[in-house]
């Protein structure tokens, strides 16, 4: 897992980066802020929950992130491993020039839940994010 990514030069086209932020999650006990490179872009995520429990997905809406779910995450934590990342362009994930079409944001939410070596999982989403 990449943990930085340089914005690119003043003028150029490309992804324009955010640096990396580590912390606990204020207010939601036992969840995580973590970053991974999916197809050469820096995707946030906050993580939690039972490990042992079906992995839950939560994609928001644009312009929102993660933080439109946290009312809700630590209610499926108590039975779920839940895990919302910040779509490209959202929160603290990298902000492309392109690349904001339905099947672009699929394969990058795919991508980031093979690395983390999930193949089975519960979707709720809404706006840009369903």
């Amino acid at each position: 897992m990449k943990t930085h990514h340089s914005p690119m030069p003043s003028g150029s086209s490309g992804i324009v980066s955010t640096l990396p932020v580590a912390r606990p999650v204020a207010g939601l006990a036992g969840f995580e802020h973590k970053f991974a490179t999916v197809d050469g872009l820096r995707l946030h995520y906050v993580t939690g929950g039972n490990p042992q429990g079906d992995v839950v997905v939560l994609l928001a809406g644009f312009p929102e992130s993660w933080f439109a779910w946290r009312k809700v995450m630590g209610l499926l934590a108590k039975t779920y491993r839940v895990v919302a990342p910040d779509l490209p362009g959202q929160g603290d994930s990298d902000r492309p020039m392109d690349g904001y079409d339905t099947q672009t944001l699929a394969s990058h939410v795919h991508g980031l839940l093979q690395q983390l070596g999930i193949t089975r999982y519960c979707l709720a989403a809404h706006d840009i994010g369903a």
